[in-house]
């Protein structure tokens, strides 16, 4: 008789499997424009950011919405630099402010984020919007190169129908205005090439906007001496705050509908330093880091809530 070997029948192959791939995440969108921003420009906005959501609906394709909402919004920016309605400068810091909230909600990291920002500013739509701009500007002739909400005001003109703490925090909202432009065209200056219109540009608002804070804040103690009243020295301080505490405030102040942790990725995006001490208690010092621990969350949560109130 003849010995059989009885072995497994070979598997049989799984034909058609799908592989499994996660779901894109779509584009989320901020929930409130820039402070200051032209109210006359605030529908049309919207409306462009909407419709740009519609031709690039995920996360992954955030750069190419912002050059969609840069390219759409040029015209209608420059139309009111030409209509003398907003200064050249005060469009450019403005549409930054637009294109960096995008940015803010659609980044999984403060790197992704600053290597996109980095990138949308090497455009050729972004060269576009510098050109147009600084050729409105140049057909309007010589102009102050700070916002007339910056100009500051004594006597009279500051106390009509205000009381002093109205008074005293409309000088400043302006300071902290004045800060933040001053800000943004230090870090314009830093960041591009010595020969470029971004680094002239640079070179010659700085000098007009500090000249613009230290009128301020002379207009301020002034009308607060006239008066014959003083603050409390802790806000007697406030406007004289390390700068880094005061680029923190400003952020909140002009997003007063982001939660603590919406604020911390933002401190993150912007190069906010921690409070002092606070790195020798975590692994990786970032905003977002702290706010995982729960002491340092409450503190946070203070912190945003104190700033909140500085108006």
């Amino acid at each position: 008789m003849a010995n059989f070997t009885r072995v497994p029948k070979p598997p049989t192959p799984i034909r058609h499997l799908s592989s499994w791939r996660p779901k894109p995440e779509p584009i989320q969108l901020p929930q409130d424009l820039p402070s200051g921003f032209p109210n006359g420009l605030k529908l049309m906005t919207w409306d462009t950011i909407g419709a740009a959501t519609k031709l690039f609906p995920q996360k992954s394709q955030v750069l190419e919405l912002c050059k969609r909402v840069l390219v759409k919004l040029t015209p209608a920016f420059c139309a009111e630099v030409r209509a003398a309605r907003l200064r050249a400068d005060l469009a450019l810091s403005l549409m930054s402010e637009l294109l960096r909230s995008l940015l803010v909600y659609n980044v999984s990291s403060n790197d992704e984020g600053y290597r996109h920002e980095q990138a949308l500013r090497r455009t050729k739509e972004w060269d576009r919007f510098i050109r147009r701009l600084k050729r409105e500007e140049k057909h309007l002739g010589s102009q102050p190169s700070f916002p007339a909400a910056l100009t500051p005001h004594t006597g009279s003109q500051a106390g009509d129908g205000m009381s002093l703490h109205d008074e005293l925090s409309s000088f400043r909202a302006k300071i902290l205005k004045c800060e933040g432009q001053i800000e943004f065209w230090t870090g314009i200056k830093e960041k591009s090439a010595s020969a470029s219109p971004g680094y002239r540009q640079a070179c010659a608002q700085l000098p007009r906007l500090r000249t613009a804070r230290a009128e301020l804040v002379r207009a301020m103690e002034s009308h607060q001496s006239q008066k014959g009243r003083k603050e409390s020295s802790s806000s007697a301080r406030w406007f004289d705050s390390h700068p880094d505490v005061l680029r923190r405030r400003q952020i909140v102040l002009t997003n007063p509908n982001l939660s603590a942790l919406d604020l911390c990725r933002r401190f993150d995006l912007e190069n906010i330093p921690l409070v002092s001490g606070w790195e020798n208690e975590l692994n990786k010092p970032t905003w977002v880091e702290a706010y995982k621990k729960e002491m340092l969350r409450a503190r946070i949560q203070r912190i945003t809530s104190t700033d909140r109130k500085k108006k």
